[in-house]
């Protein structure tokens, strides 16, 4: 590789699932902060859904750290 040229990515499939599950989460998140109606429920979705993308965005750095 010439200078400045970084090495590709060696692919991990469980990073591309992480990065995969991370934007359909964010997603369906984005999604219910926009519905109009507002109640309990509502309200413990979002609340998972921003924990499970706490959890990706942490396994994505673990993946990415050690490249696996």
């Amino acid at each position: 590789m010439g200078a400045g040229e970084e090495y590709p990515e060696r692919y991990n499939p469980r990073l591309e699932r992480e990065r995969e599950r991370l934007l359909e989460l964010q997603e369906q998140l984005e999604t219910e902060q926009n519905e109009s109606s507002w109640n309990s429920r509502r309200a413990e979705l979002i609340d998972f859904l921003e924990n499970e993308i706490a959890d990706c965005k942490r396994n994505i750095e673990y993946y990415e750290g050690i490249g696996a």
